[in-house]
């Protein structure tokens, strides 16, 4: 009908109408406003559907997502693990808290917030801040998620859970955990 046409063209609705007849709206402003917010939620929409989903490569649950291929992210030199700035590139994260472990570097302490698979508690990333609070960036493990929507069914375990380097080349790392299980 006209009037759907209506709506649909100017991206509105009347309240307490009955659907009869024609009913125009004089408010530019309104419409103009209503229009912009449908445009951002188609973008934000879209972009949505571009973030890649990553999965836990033991268990398939769903961990993170980013606005940024896994591929085209750095990689840290002491681990190789993904450098996330999290303001840019994390759109969701979805993991439990882990053990906080300080590890001694040639450069002084680093302080590690592990996170942990919500499903299977594999160790997933970490940040030098518990989560909750502010930091610029969080770092993914190597070979501990997997992109798309299944998970991997030929990649082991021990690859995902196994030893990560500690440091370039040879170097030694000292670790110490301050984890309190139930």
């Amino acid at each position: 009908s006209a009037t759907n046409a209506l709506h649909l063209l100017m991206s509105m609705k009347f309240d307490n109408w009955t659907g009869e007849g024609l009913r125009i709206s004089y408010d530019k402003d309104d419409t103009k406003k209503k229009r912009k917010q449908r445009e951002d939620q188609e973008v934000m929409e879209k972009a949505d559907r571009m973030c890649p989903r990553l999965l836990c490569c033991i268990c398939g649950t769903f961990c993170l997502k980013l606005s940024k291929p896994l591929e085209k992210l750095p990689r840290r030199g002491t681990d190789s693990s993904h450098v996330i700035n999290e303001a840019k590139h994390l759109v969701e994260l979805v993991a439990n808290k882990g053990e906080v472990l300080h590890i001694k570097r040639d450069k002084g302490v680093e302080t590690q917030c592990r996170l942990q698979c919500e499903h299977c508690s594999a160790l997933i990333a970490y940040r030098p801040v518990p989560i909750g609070e502010p930091t610029k960036y969080m770092y993914l493990l190597p070979d501990v998620v997997s992109v798309g929507s299944a998970p991997p069914a030929t990649r082991p375990a021990e690859r995902c859970l196994g030893a990560w380097p500690a440091a370039p080349s040879g170097g030694t790392a000292q670790v110490t955990a301050d984890a309190k299980r139930p």
